[in-house]
């Protein structure tokens, strides 16, 4: 867990190994993974939420890997999916409600219940 910590970067953000930049889907990765442990609050929420939602484009939609870059679908999806967890740790969540989602399938917690999916966290 001690590791997963290390990858959170001033940002914010999350990188998959020490001196590489951040990225939204490694976010998802660290936090998914804190989150199993049930040790999510072991990272700085806000800050995470903060990147995800500096990495959206306004104008044209999506979720980028990084602020500035071309969104694309793969990141717009864990950036998603890495916001409907933090709404569970994030208290005063100001962004609209997403469905809650099962951090080791990455699917809405009603699909897993529905498929009845083995070694989920609900």
């Amino acid at each position: 867990a001690w590791y997963l910590c290390e990858r959170q970067v001033p940002g914010g953000g999350c990188n998959g190994r020490p001196e590489k930049l951040d990225d939204v889907c490694y976010g998802w990765w660290v936090l998914a993974s804190l989150h199993i442990l049930k040790l999510e609050n072991w990272l700085d929420s806000k800050s995470l939420q903060s990147f995800i939602l500096d990495c959206q484009n306004i104008s044209t939609g999506g979720i980028s890997d990084h602020r500035g870059a071309e969104p694309d679908l793969f990141h717009t999806f864990f950036g998603l999916a890495s916001l409907s967890l933090l709404q569970t740790t994030i208290e005063d969540c100001n962004i609209i409600t997403l469905p809650s989602i099962d951090p080791i399938y990455a699917l809405p917690n009603f699909v897993v219940k529905r498929l009845s999916l083995p070694g989920s966290t609900i």
